[in-house]
């Protein structure tokens, strides 16, 4: 951002997620189109601004960039003339297909579909198959399915999760169910059934799912073997219902999914034991500094176990935070902590504006700057061993009661049991 001095970076962020998030908490593109109306007004008053002026751009332009986006992903949305219709659809898995009971879920991305003109289907639907048949896609394998395609949509309860927000952010354009093949049309018999030729290569994917597979194979008889794939791969599929109650009432699902605390850990062992190995080595440390290379394989470590653990918006963060913190390394810059999260907000609200839509979004920035928050306003530490012991309960003990709103709002539950089982389950799992 040219002419951004590095004390602008979290005005200027906070002025990207405000523009953003006005956006889409309009009840409709009308009043978007009445807001645009009135932005060459605005546009004539930023002159007078001086130092609110650049925040004043940055406003307006995140309000932009989110209707855009949002326009775009709203265009992409099945058409209503093909709502409740019957069509014939190829396209790649997406994924890693999930089974609860007898019902398999997964995602489609369409690439061709039997309807003509502008009521093409393109992107991803959320594909659900109820039917007695068994099959079983893999990631990346091409398929054609005779679907019965419906709008996203879900139901409208405030104490209920929200799943046509979530299919929203997730990019789907459309849900359907498997049909079967017993149907008068003359096409239908071609149906339901791979295209091997043209599969396409997912390795990242049937990476996970091999590694699944084998942890299922071999921990076969322990009942944890679904929280070791999950910590593992970031398949949850395994975990079982008692198992996820447990969770969920002690605090401590978020866990099971794979985040900025799991990325950190990787990287920091990685860092550990690449700069003991570098520095061991005769003369490798005269031509680089081992806290260099080192901090050069953390990220590339990282870099893999986000990406097998699905590369989800949490572990994206945890990423590009650690980017900016190795780059900053290399170049010899020191970076605040506030910079390196305004910058790692600033990027993912322009890859990705809609993931505000999303609850692991604000916790996974919330917890982090109000992490950052407690240690810039901590006390004076006891003396050692306490100390360690200490401070980890206070600071755990703090999170929890500023994290509170934060769960109470998108859960509607807080776990009482939350801040003791998360003080001896974050190291245990770690």
């Amino acid at each position: 951002m040219p002419g951004t001095t590095t004390s602008q970076l979290p005005l200027c962020a906070a002025a990207l997620l405000a523009g953003a998030y006005i956006l889409l908490s309009l009840p409709s593109l009308d009043a978007e189109y009445m807001l645009y109306a009135v932005l060459p007004a605005l546009l004539t008053l930023i002159p007078g601004l001086e130092k609110w002026r650049l925040p004043a751009l940055i406003f307006l332009f995140g309000f932009s960039w989110a209707g855009l986006v949002t326009g775009h992903q709203l265009a992409a949305s099945l058409p209503h003339a093909l709502a409740g219709k019957n069509i014939l659809v190829e396209g790649h898995i997406e994924g890693l297909p999930e089974r609860d009971g007898r019902v398999l879920r997964f995602n489609l991305d369409v690439f061709r579909s039997d309807v003509s003109g502008d009521k093409q289907i393109t992107g991803k639907i959320r594909v659900s198959d109820y039917r007695s048949q068994f099959i079983d896609p893999q990631p990346g394998e091409a398929w054609r399915f005779l679907l019965r395609v419906k709008s996203p949509h879900g139901f409208s309860n405030p104490a209920g999760f929200d799943y046509e927000k979530w299919l929203f952010e997730q990019k789907i354009v459309a849900t359907a169910y498997i049909r079967d093949i017993k149907s008068t049309r003359a096409d239908s018999v071609t149906a339901n059934h791979r295209l091997p030729g043209l599969d396409r290569q997912v390795p990242v994917d049937t990476l996970r799912l091999r590694l699944a597979r084998q942890i299922e194979e071999y921990l076969s008889e322990s009942p944890y073997h679904g929280l070791i794939s999950a910590l593992a791969t970031g398949d949850r599929r395994s975990i079982g219902t008692q198992q996820w109650l447990v969770l969920q009432k002690t605090g401590t699902s978020h866990l099971m999914a794979i985040s900025g605390l799991h990325v950190g850990l990787v990287a920091g062992i990685t860092f550990l034991l690449f700069r003991f190995l570098f520095a061991s080595l005769a003369r490798f440390p005269l031509y680089y500094p081992a806290h260099k290379a080192a901090a050069i394989a953390a990220f590339f470590f990282a870099l893999f176990y986000s990406l097998l653990a699905g590369f989800s918006l949490p572990t994206q963060r945890a990423l590009l935070m650690l980017s900016i913190v190795t780059i900053s390394l290399i170049l010899n810059r020191r970076v605040q902590p506030e910079n390196i999260l305004a910058l790692t907000l600033i990027v993912i609200l322009i890859f990705d504006p809609l993931s505000i839509l999303s609850a692991g979004f604000w916790l996974s920035f919330s917890a982090v700057v109000m992490i950052l928050l407690t240690l810039m306003y901590r006390q004076k530490s006891f003396s050692w061993p306490a100390n360690g012991v200490v401070k980890a309960m206070r600071l755990q003990w703090k999170l929890s009661l500023m994290m509170a709103p934060l769960t109470l709002l998108f859960f509607q539950q807080i776990p009482l049991a939350g801040p003791v089982a998360n003080l001896i389950a974050i190291p245990l799992v770690g």
